[in-house]
């Protein structure tokens, strides 16, 4: 796996776990939308394929 990729699976982590602070904050003050919610489900979703693209890359390595 290249060192640009993992930077970029890393960037990506980070946005996805300041989405779910954002997220948990707004449900705390009763802003959250079921909206939101779909949004970081489906960004957990892509961290999740990514993570595992990563791993049978690493796999093959």
């Amino acid at each position: 796996m290249s060192a640009s990729f993992q930077m970029i699976v890393d960037h990506y982590e980070t946005a996805v776990s300041l989405q779910e602070r954002i997220v948990t904050r707004a449900r705390q003050v009763g802003l959250a939308t079921k909206s939101d919610d779909e949004f970081l489900e489906h960004l957990n979703a892509a961290l999740e394929r990514v993570r595992q693209t990563l791993a049978g890359a690493d796999q093959r390595s």
